[in-house]
């Protein structure tokens, strides 16, 4: 696959494969999606992506007027490709992570939990946290953390 965006060119042939993982969905769900991280010879990572309809990878198909099955190519920054590998590193082996950033720095008070989410709501989070120059993680966080607030106030609140 090769593409230019924004003058610069991605091609799988000539990148280095870091990760390959999958949304968790199943491959015949309209929601799945497979995403493999690149690493470009001059060190700057990117994202490509193929899915189903429902997938962050869908294309609208104006002659039907619906969305099919695509795929994407998205350049990231360095932050963005850690935080890409942190929300997947249940799928990729520590090692590939530590190569790439660094030693792992584990918080002892967080766990990982798998939840499923409408992709609307996903892309809704993605997007707040973006703006908040915050993972996922820590935007829900905050906004339990709120909600718990409005509901019970400081009493009994352990963030």
């Amino acid at each position: 696959m090769k593409k230019i965006i924004d003058s610069k060119l991605y091609d799988t042939e000539t990148s280095s494969l870091i990760a390959e993982v999958d949304n968790g969905y199943g491959v015949s769900d309209v929601h799945y999606a497979k995403y493999w991280l690149y690493k470009k010879r001059n060190g700057k990572f990117w994202l490509y992506g193929e899915g189903n309809a429902g997938s962050d990878c869908a294309e609208y198909d104006k002659a039907y007027g619906r969305w099919a099955p695509g795929t994407m190519i998205k350049p990231l920054t360095f932050e963005e490709a850690e935080k890409w590998f942190e929300e997947y590193q249940d799928q990729i082996d520590d090692k590939v992570f530590t190569e790439e950033f660094g030693p792992i720095k584990k918080d002892p008070t967080n766990i990982t939990r798998t939840y499923s989410l409408p992709k609307y709501v996903a892309d809704e989070l993605t997007r707040l946290a973006q703006e908040s120059d915050k993972t996922p993680s820590e935007m829900l966080t905050a906004l339990i953390k709120r909600e718990y607030q409005q509901k019970h106030g400081n009493e009994g609140l352990k963030y």
